[in-house]
């Protein structure tokens, strides 16, 4: 599988216009088209919290070859979504803003971020990070 992604540098998402920095609609679509492919979105995920290595992001991935994960993952490096250290041979992959992407997750399954700070309820044990939005009645 080739994988037809024009890769740009996303470093700096916002341009100077008039002298106010202004969203760059164009770099973020192009960011949100990279993101939007259904093995890039679960490599995500299964790099929320965690620093992992190619054969053990294989492992959260069914049916994806190695050689596979390693082009996505080079893809979303391109974009600065991910970035890597070597250890050894291996190369450990992390998120570079994994705040971010927590978010975005969420945000896709319509579910919202408990915030660890200001929700002291919450107990030590809870392993999730997202929890299901209620309706809104509007």
């Amino acid at each position: 599988m080739r994988l037809d992604i024009q890769i740009v540098e996303y470093s700096n998402l916002f341009i100077l216009l008039d002298g106010m920095m202004k969203p760059d609609y164009v770099l973020e679509s192009h960011l949100l088209k990279v993101i939007a492919h259904p093995v890039r979105l679960e490599i995500l995920e299964g790099l929320c919290g965690n620093q992992r290595c190619v054969a053990e992001v294989e492992s959260l991935i069914e049916g994806i070859t190695q050689s596979n994960i390693s082009q996505h993952l080079t893809v979303l490096r391109h974009c600065g979504i991910v970035d890597f250290r070597r250890e050894g041979n291996k190369r450990c992959y992390f998120l570079t803003n994994e705040e971010m992407i927590i978010r975005l997750l969420a945000a896709l399954r319509g579910e919202h971020i408990v915030d660890r700070a200001v929700d002291q309820t919450s107990s030590e044990s809870d392993s999730g990070v997202f929890e299901k939005s209620s309706p809104r009645n509007e």
